[in-house]
């Protein structure tokens, strides 16, 4: 077992015996079998079932992203191309989505559909599914907001992008392009740019803009703990594009360790109050896990020497937020248990990486 394991797993326990410290693979099998578990049977890991509620029912088309989010944390654990079980889940998985993604919808579901299209992106790249690529490269220029970037409330050219939305675009768009598949090079160019825009001089990122190129912010400065969650994303993204540095990547993962605190409390309240954006800070307890993931992700951009140190505090904030045989959760369970435990997973295996 790593230092890394041993010394999270100390923390967290809150004891000193090596005997209670969780190894990595059983936290990743154990959440592999609740995955594979709640796999519904039209392929996807989604809400519809529960369309009961009212929760239910604004969620219901948050099943793309979700899906492809699961089938990603199935794919990237390892003994995937060995488990028949996994195999045939993101089998289902990539049919669930080419049937949900393949049409450009109403603008009413787009908010919800273009976390669908970069995370069912990343599930088809990853698959070499040449149909399900093309389908979500052709969304991304129909999707783009007026002046570049992306956003998940409302599209052409009605709203202006979100950071943290255009920072997972431009990501996947790269990591596409790179695969040798043609990105529309002034699509790049826009978003970097409105990424850019959004950026504050002490290294935090605004929420969004609004028409006319102003910034929407929040009565507190950009540097409150709001903003911390989507700072490492947001930060990688242009660092990819030569528009950042590896110190001004180290600061976005030190405002998240330093705001965490103010985080995990909003994700702690999640239970009694599902209001995005409420609280003091008005965070959404849904940025908890997402922040982690994100976070962890950038590890493999720093130098060799400075990943040990922010791995060891990733990790010893992600592990406590599992739920005993539950998995992981950012909205009142049953309805962010997926995609939690998805994003958890793939924190996890990012931060294995040497």
């Amino acid at each position: 077992m790593s230092g890394l394991w041993m010394a999270a797993g100390l923390l967290v326990a809150g004891v000193t015996s090596p005997t209670t410290t969780p190894r990595p693979s059983e936290i990743i099998k154990r959440n592999t079998d609740l995955l594979l578990a709640w796999q519904q049977p039209s392929g996807g890991w989604e809400y519809q079932h529960l369309l009961g509620s009212t929760l239910a029912t604004l969620l219901a088309d948050k099943g793309h992203a979700t899906t492809a989010l699961c089938a990603l944390a199935l794919m990237e654990a390892s003994g995937f191309k060995e488990d028949t079980a996994r195999r045939q889940a993101v089998e289902r998985a990539q049919a669930y989505l080419m049937k949900g993604l393949s049409t450009f919808t109403t603008p009413l579901r787009e908010h919800v559909l273009g976390w669908g299209w970069i995370y069912g992106l990343a599930l088809f790249l990853g698959n070499t599914n040449q149909e399900g690529i093309r389908h979500c490269l052709a969304a991304f220029s129909k999707w783009e907001t007026r002046g570049g970037g992306w956003s998940y409330s409302t599209t052409q050219g009605i709203a202006g992008p979100h950071s943290f939305m255009t920072a997972a675009a431009l990501k996947i768009l790269r990591e596409v392009q790179v695969a040798g598949y043609e990105v529309p090079k002034a699509l790049l160019t826009r978003g970097v740019k409105q990424l850019e825009t959004l950026r504050d001089k002490d290294g935090a990122f605004a929420y969004e803009l609004v028409m006319g190129g102003r910034m929407s912010l929040p009565q507190f400065p950009n540097t409150h703990p709001e903003a911390s969650a989507r700072g490492p994303l947001c930060e990688a993204a242009l660092f990819a594009a030569g528009k950042g540095s590896v110190d001004r990547l180290k600061t976005s993962l030190d405002l998240l360790i330093r705001d965490w605190a103010h985080v995990h409390a909003r994700w702690q309240a999640k239970d009694a109050n599902v209001t995005p954006h409420a609280g003091p800070h008005r965070i959404a307890p849904y940025f908890a896990l997402f922040g982690l993931w994100t976070a962890a992700q950038t590890l493999e951009v720093l130098p060799e020497a400075d990943r040990p140190a922010y791995r060891d505090k990733l990790l010893a904030l992600l592990l406590p937020l599992e739920e005993s045989g539950k998995g992981w959760s950012d909205l009142p369970p049953p309805f962010g248990r997926n995609e939690g435990t998805a994003m958890a997973m793939l924190a996890l295996l990012a931060l294995e990486k040497p």
